[in-house]
């Protein structure tokens, strides 16, 4: 795990990414000074929602496919040849990377977004944006997770972050979209979530969807794990 986190603090990509993330609550913030928080919270979710979903799925590829792409696995492999757990190192990277990543950004948004909506007339309690953080904390590590499986997958970092991203937000966004079927999509899932967590109207059916994001979540690790543990690097 050493290894693995002195790799993220010493590569490029991990601070480009997050660079990235808080370009974009930079951008929301300064927009929403100008034209106020939006609809809907519009500004939070495109300055804190949609960069950190997006850097979380990042992370979690660069983390796992970094060595494939340079060619290096198997070197790891030989440093630790316990396959397993050279896995759980890297997955629990990816997930406390998605979740600082995420406190740090929504933080920041607490910060600034209650006062910008006050001087355009709007309430925005900091117990909403409390909520909205949660459930992105939620969504986000199920994001770093699904990176490290198309990773594992792929076995290619470019090849891992483009499928991912497909994956995420063109394929299930296509999926949720038809009735019934669109209903057991992990983003589907992610959506129900987030609005039982920020307390939306209507009847959220919390359980079934924390039971489908798990089954996406724990399916696609499980085929990226057994791909990486049973066949040469």
């Amino acid at each position: 795990m050493t290894a693995e986190i002195l790799k993220l603090r010493a590569l490029p990509t991990p601070r480009w990414t997050a660079l990235g993330a808080l370009l974009g609550l930079a951008t929301a913030i300064t927009v929403a000074i100008f034209a106020g928080i939006g609809e809907d919270q519009l500004a939070v979710a495109l300055g804190a929602d949609l960069p950190t979903s997006v850097a979380a799925m990042i992370l979690g590829v660069w983390i796992v496919g970094l060595e494939y792409g340079q060619g290096t696995m198997r070197r790891v492999l030989t440093a630790e040849p316990r396959r397993a757990r050279v896995l759980a190192a890297k997955l629990g990277l990816a997930l406390a990377a998605a979740v600082v990543l995420t406190v740090v950004v929504y933080a920041i948004a607490i910060a600034a977004f209650p006062s910008i909506a006050s001087a355009h007339d709007t309430d925005l309690p900091v117990s909403d944006l409390l909520r909205s953080g949660a459930a992105a904390l939620v969504s986000n590590v199920a994001y770093a997770a699904i990176g490290v499986a198309f990773a594992l997958l792929t076995r290619s970092m470019a090849g891992g972050i483009t499928i991912a991203l497909v994956f995420a937000f063109v394929i299930e966004s296509a999926v949720s979209a038809i009735p019934r079927v669109g209903d057991w999509t992990a983003q589907s899932s992610v959506v129900e979530i987030h609005d039982a967590l920020t307390q939306q109207p209507g009847d959220h059916a919390v359980l079934r969807a924390s039971l489908v994001l798990v089954a996406w979540v724990v399916g696609l690790v499980g085929l990226g794990a057994a791909r990486f543990i049973r066949r040469d690097a």
